[in-house]
C-alpha cells in the first residue's frame, strides 16, 4: 500500500513540473512577442515595387520568381514600410493581401500577404489604399506572395 502511494505522488510531482514548463514556456513566448511589436521599427529603404523588373516592362514568371527569392533573401527578417492597395481582406485571422504593383495587378499576380498584430475588423476594406509596415518573414513560390508579420497599418488614404 505504501508502495503504490509512493507511485502516485510521483506521478502527481511529475504533471506538477510539466504543467509548471508549460506555464513558463507561454509566458516566455508571450513575453518575447511583446518586445518583439514593440521594438522600433527601422525600414529597408526599399520599394514593394522593387520585386518587379524596372529595366523589363514585359517580365516573365520566371523573372518575378528569381527577384522575389532574391529580394527575401536580402531582406529577410527586416522590417518594410510600403503603400499598397487591399485586394482581399481576411478580418478572421486578421491578414490582408495586396498586390505588388497596383497599376499592373492584372498582368502579374505577386502578391504582400500581411499578418497583424492586431484585429484589422472593420478598419480595412478590399480596395482601400493603406500604409502597411512590417517583418519579412518568408515568401511563397505557390501563393507567389512575400510574406509579413508583426504588421501594423500606419497610415490611411
Amino acid at each position: 500500500m505504501l508502495k503504490g502511494y509512493k507511485a502516485e505522488s510521483r506521478l502527481s510531482y511529475l504533471i506538477a513540473i510539466i504543467f509548471i514548463i508549460i506555464i513558463f514556456a507561454t509566458v516566455i513566448t508571450n513575453f518575447t512577442s511583446i518586445i518583439e511589436r514593440n521594438r522600433e521599427r527601422k525600414y529597408v529603404s526599399t520599394s514593394s515595387e522593387d520585386l518587379l523588373s524596372k529595366k523589363e516592362k514585359n517580365i516573365s514568371e520566371e523573372q518575378v520568381k528569381d527577384n522575389m527569392i532574391k529580394f527575401y533573401e536580402t531582406n529577410k527578417g527586416k522590417y518594410v514600410k510600403w503603400t499598397l492597395k487591399a485586394y482581399e481582406v481576411n478580418e478572421f485571422f486578421d491578414t490582408i493581401k495586396c498586390p505588388v504593383n497596383m497599376e499592373t495587378s492584372n498582368d502579374i499576380n505577386l502578391f504582400i500577404k500581411c499578418k497583424f498584430e492586431k484585429s484589422i475588423k472593420g478598419k480595412v476594406k478590399k480596395g482601400d489604399i493603406i500604409t502597411v509596415s512590417g517583418q519579412i518573414t518568408g515568401y511563397s513560390e505557390f501563393a507567389k506572395s512575400i510574406e509579413l508579420k508583426y504588421c501594423r497599418i500606419e497610415n490611411r488614404d
